[in-house]
């Protein structure tokens, strides 16, 4: 058995899950520094009100399939072109005309949720700009992202595309219409690539080509997308059944698969030829200025590559202490790596997917159960766990996807059983279940969705810091809910840590340090505790990873340090009218936010309660 202790992201069934405990503050609308002002009574700006929905409006008409995750379906027939330049154009226009509307409204005057809104869509209209000048476009997929990865998901019937009545199913054939199009102007953008000198590294496309070999089939009922079609809902009558097959097939056959052929062998004979022997981002043309960008927009800090490197460093010396404590009190004589192996091999685990999923179901029961001991506000969304896609596999963790804000589509814990199906065992992890599930990722996003004070646009923010940063913090709960009590999950736990602080040491030493492939795969091999009977094909799946995707693995560790940080000094500064409740539930209530923001409004709640706002309402 594999003991999983580099976990990754996560979901759960489609149980109403109900909201027991409200939060005490809800209808308010105010930010912490509203409320420290004495601006509790402030009503909203009209005219940045305006600007807010016309924001909004016009993001979800130029991404549709946001827009079809977050429950609009008004553009559920179209896909964005978003790496063509006719595309690229129109953002910076749009940008820079909500700027000049924003710097038509003063904002010494606003307070609350105005103050907070207006910070945050100028940041991310200035931070759009300044993407605007870096090549993404030419860089348009890789073997963990963009649409030929993506768009599979979608189809399957498991995705954000709802396949409910035969007006959806008829839409995403138009959405493969589109799809089309998008590979093909990623074929001509990394032509262009190729003349720039902006290519990829060659591991990010030999991952990628399986992915793509998968979608080339000879029958089109071996395809994932023909996966809907095998279990069409009641609303889909008999005679539109057999007209979407028939439609379904033809585009499978005619445009999907070709399409895919046409872009594999396009990588494999034009592209990989020219791949970089490099794998720093900084490798590239304007390449420091472009890492440095990514850096300050995962981590929303200021801080530099060297910093977080040297975090990562401190970081990695203090879990191996930890992990040699657990190791110790166990009185194991090996070394970590033999140890890990000891508990992996242990009886207990799962031997079926169904096994396995039902053992995830035994612990959301008991971690819902615990958390108003942690929180005032519960999620009303609920969210099911389900065994990831076979085809995937090989290539994606476990993962969660978000629920629709009306509540019609509950968010999903994806579980990779994919051990089991090598004939091995598994167990749950309870770090990973935190993590994805609750109090990670679904209860965060679920209580943003539900907060209908936040300005629509607010939905569409998503900052890794603070949103992953949030679902590691999380994890560290785990004692605090009767978790983690033996030394399988602690070791776990803490490797799956040590995980997210290697992560600041190799990215940075990727990207900005001058280090090799084969060097970060050795760090990683030397200090993440791994079960896998192929390590090097595990750390080679992980470097790959951040090769691939630079600074957005920083967000994590960065973003659980600050939150951690921020506990301790409200904690010091209240003493005993420090409520940990209360904490949570104001980290929560504004929704994601860039670190350096969430420092201030969560100061200015500590100040404000600790002059005297009265004991906690829990």
């Amino acid at each position: 058995m594999r003991l999983a202790l580099a976990a990754c992201a996560g979901a759960v069934l489609a149980l109403t899950l109900g909201c027991a405990h409200p939060h005490p503050a809800a209808g308010t609308g105010l930010s912490a520094a509203a409320a420290s002002t004495g601006a509790a009574g402030s009503a909203p700006v009209p005219e940045l009100a305006r600007l807010f929905d016309d924001y909004y409006e016009e993001s979800l008409a130029l991404d549709p399939v946001t827009a079809t995750t977050l429950g609009d379906h008004r553009y559920d027939d179209r896909m964005a072109n978003d790496i063509s330049e006719a595309f690229r154009e129109r953002l910076g226009e749009v940008a820079h005309r909500f700027l000049a509307r924003l710097g038509a409204i003063s904002p010494a005057g606003l307070t609350g949720e105005d103050r907070l809104g207006y910070e945050l869509l100028h940041r991310e209209l200035t931070d759009r700009l300044e993407g605007l000048t870096f090549p993404d476009h030419l860089l348009a997929l890789t073997h963990i992202s963009g649409q030929p990865v993506d768009f599979p998901i979608m189809g399957s019937g498991g995705g954000v595309h709802p396949f409910e009545t035969a007006a959806d199913y008829d839409h995403f054939l138009r959405r493969m219409d589109d799809f089309v199009v998008w590979v093909d102007t990623a074929i001509a953008n990394m032509r262009r690539g190729i003349g720039l000198g902006v290519v990829h590294p060659r591991p990010v496309i030999e991952k990628l080509l399986p992915q793509l070999d998968a979608q080339v089939v000879a029958n089109p009922e071996d395809s994932i997308f023909f996966a809907p079609l095998r279990h069409f809902p009641p609303a889909v009558g008999a005679a539109d059944r057999a007209r979407l097959e028939l439609a379904y097939r033809s585009k499978i056959r005619q445009l999907l698969v070709p399409t895919y052929r046409r872009l594999r062998t396009f990588l494999a004979d034009d592209y990989l030829p020219h791949c970089r022997t490099t794998v720093a981002i900084e490798s590239l043309p304007n390449g420091v200025a472009y890492y440095a960008y990514r850096v300050r927009t995962s981590t929303t800090t200021r801080q530099t590559p060297d910093q977080i490197f040297q975090v990562g460093e401190s970081e990695v010396a203090r879990i191996e202490g930890e992990l040699d404590k657990v190791r110790t009190r166990a009185g194991f004589k090996g070394d970590l790596p033999a140890f890990a192996r000891a508990l992996a091999s242990a009886p207990g685990g799962a031997t079926t997917r169904e096994g396995l999923i039902a053992s995830y179901e035994d612990l959301r029961g008991r971690v819902w159960g615990a958390l108003p001991s942690l929180f005032g506000r519960l999620p009303r969304a609920p969210f099911q766990i389900r065994p990831i896609e076979a085809f995937r596999e090989d290539s994606a963790p476990s993962q969660y996807q978000q629920p629709s804000p009306d509540g019609s589509r509950a968010g999903v814990f994806f579980v990779n059983a994919g051990d089991i199906a090598k004939g091995r065992s598994m167990r749950v992890s309870e770090t990973l279940f935190l993590h994805e599930a609750v109090p990670g990722h679904h209860m965060q996003i679920a209580l943003q969705y539900e907060n209908t004070n936040l300005p629509k646009f607010h939905r569409l923010l998503g900052y890794t810091a603070f949103v992953e940063g949030w679902a590691l913090y999380a994890e560290s709960l785990g004692p605090e809910l009767g978790l983690f009590r033996d030394p399988t999950q602690q070791i776990e736990h803490l490797g799956a840590e040590m995980l997210r602080a290697v992560r600041l040491v190799v990215d940075t030493g990727l990207h900005h340090r001058g280090w090799s492939r084969e060097k970060a795969i050795d760090y990683y091999k030397k200090h993440v505790l791994s079960t896998s009977e192929d390590v090097a094909a595990s750390a080679e799946l992980e470097i790959d990873r951040y090769i691939a995707w630079p600074a957005q693995a920083l967000a994590y560790k960065t973003g659980q340090l600050e939150l951690a940080a921020l506990r301790a000094r409200a904690s010091r500064e209240l003493g005993g009218a420090f409520d940990v409740r209360a904490f949570h539930d104001q980290i929560l209530r504004e929704g994601p936010l860039p670190l350096d923001i969430l420092e201030t409004q969560i100061d200015d709640w500590a100040t404000s309660r600790g002059a005297g706002a009265g004991p906690s309402p829990h």
